[in-house]
């Protein structure tokens, strides 16, 4: 009898032990699930502002390449052709003429560093420029000048501003989907278990 009681004993022992470590584990999966979701976000936003500060880093080197009507190379470019020419460079693909990149993607309330800003009239897109912060845009002007930064809120450039978009925000893949998947898969294997 002893040995019976012994025994009950020992398993009673053992089971607490072992719900015990799958409680913990259950705990810790769903930790890892809220904490893996909180950094899935952050990596999307910093991978974004890398990409953008990488775009504007890139831009600026070309300041001082003339305006070529056409031209999509360090030996000259027209405004499309310099976006898409940076852009290309952090690999994301843009339509080569300013009025597509203007319909390619969602508009934006507030500019970011490497956003787009658009010019021109009313249902005519006529310019575009490269938002490098503080209300200046680096752009490929016109015929006669080279890559330049100037101040689009006003003056020539404010009177003409139609908007801007975010080829990044665009094109940079939200992870959290994935970190959907993974907190589902979790969830059934706690309840699984």
């Amino acid at each position: 009898m002893n040995k019976v009681l012994g025994l009950c004993v020992l398993t009673c022992m053992i089971s607490a032990a072992y719900a015990d470590s799958v409680s913990s584990l259950r705990y810790s999966k769903i930790n890892e699930a809220i904490s893996f979701d909180s950094l899935i976000k952050d990596p999307t936003e910093n991978r974004q502002q890398s990409i953008r500060e990488d775009l504007v880093t890139e831009a600026r080197k070309l300041i001082g390449v003339p305006y070529l009507y056409g031209g999509t190379t360090r030996k000259g470019f027209d405004c499309s052709g310099l976006v898409q020419f940076v852009f290309k460079g952090q690999g994301l693909d843009l339509p080569r003429i300013s009025a597509d990149q203007f319909r390619a993607f969602d508009p934006v309330a507030e500019p970011k560093l490497g956003d787009l800003l658009f010019f021109g009239r009313p249902g005519r897109v006529q310019h575009v420029g490269i938002f490098v912060g503080e209300g200046k845009m680096l752009h490929a002007p016109s015929s006669g000048k080279h890559v330049t930064i100037d101040t689009y809120t006003d003056g020539y450039w404010g009177n003409r501003y139609l908007g801007a978009s975010s080829p990044i925000e665009a094109n940079v893949r939200d992870p959290r989907q994935l970190a959907q998947i993974v907190q589902i898969e979790a969830s059934a294997d706690t309840i699984q278990k």
